[in-house]
């Protein structure tokens, strides 16, 4: 058996910040086509579930399953694409003027994290993230006014998604 090597050169990965998102609005059968989401500022991943079931028979443990895993997670942006409101249940009945509280649209995103290393820095590579069967729920949004440092809003909405099988 070889000895084992730890942080050898170019070993040395991370991941760091989010771009480059994509919308893909769910279209009555199909997701339609992508459409850029400028203003993304972040996704935060919050996986439930995967946990230890144990069972017992004979006074000892007889079985353990695992729980049904689901995903879901929260999107922060300064933006996003007009597409985006029948996804967070908003229509716009006239040019300026948009309604809450309707039905909220199924959707998938995408979005891309950069690979870094200890030789190539932030141009190492990228992973893209793909995520399906979404639904994004209401957000509170705080309206400040503006003063000598002003700074932009941020908006976050939390999804669920539906598993996917694949093959």
């Amino acid at each position: 058996m070889s000895k084992l090597k730890w942080d050898q050169l170019g070993e040395r990965l991370a991941e760091t910040g989010v771009d480059q998102g994509v919308l893909y609005p769910f279209e009555t059968s199909a997701y339609g086509e992508g459409v850029a989401w400028n203003g993304l500022t972040s996704v935060n991943e919050a996986p439930t579930g995967g946990e230890p079931s144990p069972f017992y028979a004979d006074n000892r443990k007889y079985l353990e399953l695992m729980s049904e895993e689901e995903f879901a997670g929260t999107i922060g942006c300064y933006t996003y694409p007009d597409e985006f409101q029948a996804c967070v249940g908003e229509v716009e009945l006239a040019p300026g003027m948009v309604i809450g509280q309707q039905t909220h649209k199924m959707f998938g995103f995408s979005y891309r994290t950069k690979i870094v290393n200890d030789t190539n820095g932030i141009d190492h590579g990228f992973k893209i993230h793909l995520v399906y069967n979404a639904l994004a729920g209401v957000s509170a949004r705080d309206h400040t006014t503006m003063n000598e440092s002003p700074e932009l809003e941020e908006i976050s909405f939390d999804f669920t998604t539906t598993k996917v099988d694949v093959t």
